[in-house]
């Protein structure tokens, strides 16, 4: 049989309670494609609906808005205790330096020149250490003093 866009057969077999199994063939447009959109829509349904993935991506985005802020206050705070903790190393290198020579230094690379800090420290600011006009305290970009 020839099979064109009107004329469908599909073949198929019919189960009449458990006992008889025989062959049927429909030739009905109609109906055959209702059974194909049958089919389509089965497989539709194991996926997620659009309403169900727009309430999922709004969820997410309420959790992210809400860890956004509390993030950004502690890389401040890091930042800050970063700042402090490179501020009392330079705090010891300068007393050491006023003990062993009875004055301060006149900056910092004086103190990595003479062998008491290892390397001059990295603001995490993005500024630079500087010592006070008396050379006993150093101070960052921000004001921080130990």
């Amino acid at each position: 049989m020839e099979a064109n866009l009107f004329h469908t057969i599909i073949k198929g077999e019919f189960n009449k309670e458990s006992e008889n199994k025989s062959t049927f063939y429909i030739a009905y447009v109609p109906v055959a494609r209702f059974l194909i959109r049958r089919i389509k829509v089965e497989k539709r349904e194991k996926g997620f609906s659009l309403i169900e993935l727009m309430v999922v991506i709004a969820v997410i985005a309420v959790l992210v808005s809400l860890a956004i802020p509390t993030f950004i206050v502690t890389l401040n705070w890091t930042k800050q205790n970063t700042c402090r903790g490179n501020l009392r190393t330079i705090d010891g290198a300068i007393q050491t330096y006023y003990t062993n020579n009875d004055t301060y230094p006149s900056d910092l690379e004086h103190l990595v020149s003479s062998g008491y800090l290892k390397e001059n420290p990295e603001e995490p600011f993005g500024g630079q250490y500087e010592l006070n006009a008396s050379g006993s305290t150093a101070v960052c970009s921000k004001g921080h003093t130990y």
